[in-house]
């Protein structure tokens, strides 16, 4: 019996093109098959995606508007009591 090479989640990074963050997060959502080893992550080759699924952005946050803002302001209260 051959023993199959194994990949460990960094190794899986490089080959996916992404971080290694990225496949754990992977391997916990249940897109990768994988075995935890003495606190490693390993992977079969043929368990990796043949490409990297479409990456999940969440909704842009609506932008705050401010005023003037302070500095401003209180250049313009200084300007009121100097000019009389």
């Amino acid at each position: 019996m051959a023993r199959e090479a194994l990949l460990t989640a960094a190794e899986a990074a490089v080959e996916l093109r992404c971080n290694e963050k990225t496949v754990r997060k992977m391997i916990g959502r249940g897109e990768i098959r994988a075995v935890m080893v003495a606190g490693r992550w390993l992977i079969r080759p043929q368990d990796l995606p043949t490409r990297m699924p479409p990456r999940r952005l969440p909704p842009p946050r609506p932008r705050k508007m401010y005023g003037e803002g302070i500095a401003a302001q209180a250049a313009r209260e200084l300007e009121d009591r100097l000019v009389p």
